[in-house]
Order: structure tokens, then C-alpha cells, then sequence
């Protein structure tokens, strides 16, 4: 059973999704590689104790808010992105957001979305993109006015 994966300063764009089943991995190692976003499956690793991240271009995503957090607040984000696609609710809440991040505005079957408690000054304009979104909630930050393409979630 794998415990540890060193798979530092190649050319990795991504982690492959079954990496989700090496539930024993304690130590993931993935610096210096091509990756422009933390693979979501990072999150779904249960034991992962020691992860190493930093990458060879900057990093989109997660936003550097929660880099800056360290590793549990990293993983916490990762995993409620992973997990969404499963639960198809997705919930962010006081995790200091100044924006959406682009992946979750990419998640078009996504029925709830809970941005609670973060800095969000705007909603964009392509929040009209979540199609399946039944449930938005907002509250406890600094929106000043909604986006016209928030009524094509109607």
C-alpha cells in the first residue's frame, strides 16, 4: 500500500483521478512541475499528512489567499472542489475569497453554491454559466449589485 509519492520537477499538468484511491498515501510530493492549478484529488486523500505544491509556473488555483493559509486550508478547498462533483453542492464558506475561483464557475451541474462569509465584492458575469445552480447563497460580504446573467439561472 502506497504511503509516499515523489513525483517532483517533471513536466505533470495534473494528477490522474484513481490517485483518489491511494487512500494511504501520507506524503505527496509534486513541486516543480507544470501545473497551473492543485489537482481537486488532493483533497480526497484522507490520510495525506505532507504535501508539497509549489510549482514551476504560478499557481491559479487555488487563490493565493488559501496558499498562503498553508496546507490544511489548501486541502480543505481541494476537497470540497473534488467533492462537489459527488454531492453536487459546493460550500466555501469563510475561506477569505476576493473572487470565485475559475474552477468552480466551470462545475455547469452544480446545484448548490454557498460563498458565505468571504470578501466577495462582485458575482461575474459567467456565475450564469452554472445551469443546474438551485440554490446561491451569498450573504456576509461586500457585493455591491448583481450581474444581469444571474437570471440565467431562472
Amino acid at each position: 500500500m502506497l504511503t509516499e509519492l515523489a513525483v517532483a520537477n517533471n513536466q505533470l499538468g495534473t494528477l490522474p483521478p484513481s490517485i483518489a484511491n491511494c487512500e494511504s498515501l501520507q506524503t505527496l510530493s509534486i513541486n516543480g512541475n507544470q501545473m497551473s492549478s492543485l489537482p481537486a484529488v488532493a483533497g480526497a486523500l484522507p490520510n495525506l499528512s505532507h504535501f508539497e505544491f509549489e510549482q514551476a509556473c504560478e499557481l491559479l488555483s487555488p487563490p493565493r489567499n488559501i496558499i498562503q493559509r498553508g496546507r490544511v486550508p489548501i486541502l480543505e478547498f481541494l476537497a470540497s472542489i473534488h467533492d462537489s462533483q459527488r454531492t453536487l453542492g459546493l460550500k466555501l464558506v469563510s475561506m477569505g475569497l476576493t473572487t470565485i475561483p475559475e474552477e468552480v464557475l466551470t462545475l455547469t451541474g452544480l446545484r448548490r453554491l454557498n460563498l458565505d462569509k468571504n470578501i466577495l465584492k462582485s458575482l461575474p458575469p459567467n456565475i450564469g454559466n452554472l445551469w443546474s445552480l438551485e440554490e446561491l447563497t451569498v450573504t456576509d460580504n461586500l457585493i455591491t449589485d448583481l450581474p444581469p446573467e444571474i437570471a440565467n439561472l431562472s
